[in-house]
Protein backbone atom coordinates (compact mmCIF):
# COMPACT_ATOMS: atom_id res chain seq x y z
CA UNK A 1 0.00 0.00 0.00
CA UNK A 2 1.16 3.62 -0.89
CA UNK A 3 2.42 5.13 2.04
CA UNK A 4 0.70 8.55 0.71
CA UNK A 5 -2.58 7.02 0.56
CA UNK A 6 -1.95 5.54 4.07
CA UNK A 7 -1.37 8.85 5.59
CA UNK A 8 -4.01 11.19 3.60
CA UNK A 9 -7.19 8.68 4.62
CA UNK A 10 -6.09 8.00 7.85
CA UNK A 11 -5.56 12.13 8.63
CA UNK A 12 -9.16 12.38 6.42
CA UNK A 13 -11.03 10.22 8.62
CA UNK A 14 -9.33 11.85 11.98
CA UNK A 15 -10.45 15.26 10.64
CA UNK A 16 -13.97 13.98 9.51
CA UNK A 17 -14.18 12.65 12.99
CA UNK A 18 -13.20 16.19 14.87
CA UNK A 19 -15.84 18.16 12.11
CA UNK A 20 -18.41 15.54 12.88
CA UNK A 21 -17.74 15.96 16.98
CA UNK A 22 -18.43 19.86 16.17
CA UNK A 23 -21.49 19.47 14.68
CA UNK A 24 -23.08 16.85 16.25
CA UNK A 25 -24.80 18.80 19.31
CA UNK A 26 -26.45 21.76 17.28
CA UNK A 27 -27.54 18.82 13.93
CA UNK A 28 -29.42 16.89 17.05
CA UNK A 29 -30.90 19.81 18.73
CA UNK A 30 -32.32 21.17 15.76
CA UNK A 31 -33.87 17.05 14.79
CA UNK A 32 -35.41 17.49 18.30
CA UNK A 33 -37.65 20.03 17.41
CA UNK A 34 -41.77 19.58 16.48
CA UNK A 35 -41.98 19.06 12.95
CA UNK A 36 -42.99 22.96 11.62
CA UNK A 37 -39.87 24.19 12.62
CA UNK A 38 -37.47 21.67 11.48
CA UNK A 39 -37.79 21.44 7.97
CA UNK A 40 -37.64 25.61 7.27
CA UNK A 41 -34.87 25.55 9.96
CA UNK A 42 -32.41 28.51 8.14
CA UNK A 43 -29.62 27.99 10.97
CA UNK A 44 -29.44 24.09 10.73
CA UNK A 45 -29.09 23.92 6.51
CA UNK A 46 -26.26 27.07 6.31
CA UNK A 47 -24.68 24.44 9.28
CA UNK A 48 -25.50 21.53 7.44
CA UNK A 49 -23.59 23.21 4.24
CA UNK A 50 -20.87 24.10 6.09
CA UNK A 51 -20.74 20.67 7.55
CA UNK A 52 -20.81 19.26 3.26
CA UNK A 53 -17.95 21.36 2.26
CA UNK A 54 -16.12 20.46 5.11
CA UNK A 55 -15.89 16.94 5.00
CA UNK A 56 -14.83 17.60 0.99
CA UNK A 57 -12.03 19.35 2.32
CA UNK A 58 -10.80 16.60 4.53
CA UNK A 59 -10.38 14.39 1.43
CA UNK A 60 -7.56 17.01 0.46
CA UNK A 61 -9.52 15.79 -2.85
CA UNK A 62 -9.23 19.12 -5.83
CA UNK A 63 -12.72 20.16 -6.85
CA UNK A 64 -14.40 21.12 -9.64
CA UNK A 65 -17.92 21.95 -10.10
CA UNK A 66 -19.27 22.29 -14.13
CA UNK A 67 -22.79 23.93 -14.26
CA UNK A 68 -23.26 25.84 -11.04
CA UNK A 69 -25.28 28.93 -13.08
CA UNK A 70 -27.95 25.58 -14.02
CA UNK A 71 -28.94 25.48 -10.32
CA UNK A 72 -32.59 26.84 -9.87
CA UNK A 73 -33.78 29.41 -6.64
CA UNK A 74 -36.76 27.76 -6.66
CA UNK A 75 -37.14 23.96 -5.29
CA UNK A 76 -36.18 20.99 -7.29
CA UNK A 77 -35.67 17.69 -7.63
CA UNK A 78 -31.68 16.74 -7.40
CA UNK A 79 -31.18 13.18 -8.82
CA UNK A 80 -27.46 12.38 -9.11
CA UNK A 81 -25.69 8.68 -10.12
CA UNK A 82 -24.54 6.83 -7.07
CA UNK A 83 -20.77 5.53 -6.72
CA UNK A 84 -19.54 6.42 -3.20
CA UNK A 85 -20.73 8.26 0.21
CA UNK A 86 -18.97 11.17 -1.14
CA UNK A 87 -21.67 11.69 -3.25
CA UNK A 88 -23.85 12.84 -0.11
CA UNK A 89 -21.64 15.97 0.39
CA UNK A 90 -21.40 16.60 -2.71
CA UNK A 91 -24.90 17.19 -4.11
CA UNK A 92 -25.21 18.54 -0.36
CA UNK A 93 -22.63 21.62 -1.35
CA UNK A 94 -25.21 22.44 -4.73
CA UNK A 95 -27.97 23.58 -2.77
CA UNK A 96 -25.63 26.25 -0.71
CA UNK A 97 -27.65 26.10 2.22
CA UNK A 98 -31.43 26.26 1.06
CA UNK A 99 -33.90 23.72 2.54
CA UNK A 100 -33.82 19.93 1.42
CA UNK A 101 -34.26 16.28 2.23
CA UNK A 102 -32.72 13.55 1.42
CA UNK A 103 -34.57 10.19 0.06
CA UNK A 104 -32.40 7.85 2.20
CA UNK A 105 -32.63 4.04 2.63
CA UNK A 106 -34.36 2.28 5.38
CA UNK A 107 -31.34 0.22 6.50
CA UNK A 108 -29.74 3.58 7.76
CA UNK A 109 -32.56 4.60 9.45
CA UNK A 110 -32.03 1.67 11.82
CA UNK A 111 -28.80 2.37 12.81
CA UNK A 112 -27.96 4.23 16.13
CA UNK A 113 -27.82 7.95 16.29
CA UNK A 114 -27.50 8.66 12.69
CA UNK A 115 -30.68 6.93 12.28
CA UNK A 116 -32.34 9.14 14.45
CA UNK A 117 -31.67 12.00 12.26
CA UNK A 118 -32.98 10.37 9.30
CA UNK A 119 -35.92 9.39 10.62
CA UNK A 120 -36.46 12.88 11.82
CA UNK A 121 -34.68 15.33 9.01
CA UNK A 122 -34.91 13.19 6.01
CA UNK A 123 -37.74 10.61 4.08
CA UNK A 124 -36.22 6.78 4.86
CA UNK A 125 -37.58 4.37 1.96
CA UNK A 126 -37.41 0.34 2.20
CA UNK A 127 -37.16 -0.40 -1.80
CA UNK A 128 -37.55 -3.82 -0.97
CA UNK A 129 -41.06 -3.43 0.33
CA UNK A 130 -43.97 -2.74 -2.05
CA UNK A 131 -46.27 -1.87 0.41
CA UNK A 132 -44.06 0.45 2.58
CA UNK A 133 -41.74 1.87 -0.60
CA UNK A 134 -45.85 3.22 -1.99
CA UNK A 135 -46.25 4.95 1.30
CA UNK A 136 -42.82 6.37 1.77
CA UNK A 137 -43.89 8.05 -2.44
CA UNK A 138 -46.85 9.34 -1.00
CA UNK A 139 -45.37 10.97 2.20
CA UNK A 140 -42.59 12.50 -0.30
CA UNK A 141 -45.21 13.84 -2.79
CA UNK A 142 -46.96 15.16 0.15
CA UNK A 143 -43.60 16.59 1.92
CA UNK A 144 -42.46 18.27 -1.57
CA UNK A 145 -46.21 19.93 -1.58
CA UNK A 146 -46.24 21.41 1.89
CA UNK A 147 -42.60 22.27 2.27
CA UNK A 148 -40.37 24.89 0.36
CA UNK A 149 -37.69 22.76 0.18
CA UNK A 150 -35.68 20.95 -2.22
CA UNK A 151 -35.59 16.85 -2.97
CA UNK A 152 -32.73 14.91 -3.02
CA UNK A 153 -32.22 11.37 -4.06
CA UNK A 154 -30.03 8.39 -5.86
CA UNK A 155 -32.50 7.08 -8.59
CA UNK A 156 -30.33 4.12 -8.82
CA UNK A 157 -31.60 2.98 -5.34
CA UNK A 158 -27.75 2.28 -3.64
CA UNK A 159 -24.17 2.30 -4.78
CA UNK A 160 -23.12 0.70 -7.72
CA UNK A 161 -18.74 -0.20 -7.96
CA UNK A 162 -18.73 -0.77 -11.71
CA UNK A 163 -18.97 2.91 -12.47
CA UNK A 164 -21.66 2.65 -14.68
CA UNK A 165 -25.26 4.48 -14.64
CA UNK A 166 -27.25 1.43 -13.76
CA UNK A 167 -31.45 1.84 -14.39
CA UNK A 168 -33.13 4.12 -11.89
CA UNK A 169 -36.23 3.32 -9.95
CA UNK A 170 -39.09 5.90 -11.28
CA UNK A 171 -40.08 7.37 -7.70
CA UNK A 172 -38.45 10.36 -8.92
CA UNK A 173 -40.60 10.62 -12.45
CA UNK A 174 -43.63 10.20 -10.61
CA UNK A 175 -42.93 13.01 -7.77
CA UNK A 176 -41.47 15.13 -10.75
CA UNK A 177 -45.15 14.33 -12.46
CA UNK A 178 -47.42 14.61 -9.58
CA UNK A 179 -45.62 17.84 -8.49
CA UNK A 180 -44.41 19.65 -11.76
CA UNK A 181 -40.62 20.23 -10.07
CA UNK A 182 -38.15 20.21 -12.86
CA UNK A 183 -35.30 17.73 -11.72
CA UNK A 184 -31.71 18.54 -11.87
CA UNK A 185 -29.31 15.72 -12.89
CA UNK A 186 -26.29 15.41 -11.13
CA UNK A 187 -23.63 13.28 -12.65
CA UNK A 188 -20.26 12.69 -10.26
CA UNK A 189 -18.14 10.18 -12.13
CA UNK A 190 -14.84 10.12 -10.13
CA UNK A 191 -16.73 9.65 -6.17
CA UNK A 192 -16.27 5.43 -6.99
CA UNK A 193 -12.97 6.17 -7.81
CA UNK A 194 -11.79 8.14 -4.53
CA UNK A 195 -13.88 6.22 -2.49
CA UNK A 196 -15.57 3.10 -3.53
CA UNK A 197 -18.25 1.35 -1.52
CA UNK A 198 -17.00 -0.95 1.25
CA UNK A 199 -13.39 0.35 1.31
CA UNK A 200 -11.36 1.79 3.63
CA UNK A 201 -8.69 3.43 1.95
CA UNK A 202 -8.90 6.44 -0.18
CA UNK A 203 -7.74 7.51 -3.50
CA UNK A 204 -6.41 10.55 -5.48
CA UNK A 205 -8.65 11.53 -7.98
CA UNK A 206 -10.49 15.46 -8.47
CA UNK A 207 -13.33 15.11 -7.20
CA UNK A 208 -15.92 16.27 -10.31
CA UNK A 209 -19.60 17.35 -10.28
CA UNK A 210 -21.25 17.83 -13.50
CA UNK A 211 -24.82 19.26 -13.53
CA UNK A 212 -27.37 19.05 -15.85
CA UNK A 213 -30.10 21.66 -17.23
CA UNK A 214 -33.48 21.27 -14.92
CA UNK A 215 -35.75 18.90 -16.79
CA UNK A 216 -39.35 19.56 -16.83
CA UNK A 217 -42.20 17.10 -17.19
CA UNK A 218 -44.08 17.47 -20.11
CA UNK A 219 -47.53 17.12 -20.49
CA UNK A 220 -48.67 13.91 -21.79
CA UNK A 221 -45.31 12.04 -21.42
CA UNK A 222 -45.81 9.14 -18.76
CA UNK A 223 -43.52 9.04 -15.73
CA UNK A 224 -41.57 5.87 -17.46
CA UNK A 225 -41.05 8.27 -20.43
CA UNK A 226 -39.95 11.40 -18.35
CA UNK A 227 -37.43 8.79 -16.33
CA UNK A 228 -35.77 7.48 -19.76
CA UNK A 229 -35.21 10.74 -20.54
CA UNK A 230 -33.55 11.83 -17.70
CA UNK A 231 -31.84 8.68 -17.45
CA UNK A 232 -30.79 9.42 -21.16
CA UNK A 233 -28.57 12.46 -19.61
CA UNK A 234 -26.78 10.20 -17.85
CA UNK A 235 -26.32 8.12 -20.19
CA UNK A 236 -24.47 10.30 -22.28
CA UNK A 237 -22.41 12.20 -19.71
CA UNK A 238 -20.84 8.59 -18.60
CA UNK A 239 -20.20 7.86 -22.22
CA UNK A 240 -18.49 11.39 -23.00
CA UNK A 241 -16.39 10.80 -19.40
CA UNK A 242 -15.49 7.58 -20.45
CA UNK A 243 -14.23 8.78 -23.78
CA UNK A 244 -12.34 11.63 -22.37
Amino acid sequence: MNIVIVIRTLLSYVLVAFVAILFIIPFFIVALLPKRYRYDNRFFFKLLYFFYRMVLLCTFMPLRVVGCERVPTQPAIFVGNHQSSLDIPCMGILVRGAPHVWLALSFYARKPLIGFFIRRMNIPVDRDDTSNAAKALLKTINFVTEHHSHLMMFPEGTRRIDGEVHDFFDGFAMIAQKTKRPVVPVFMPTNGLIYPPEHFWMYWHPIEIIIGQPIDHQAGETAEQFKDRVKSWFDEQYRTHKGS
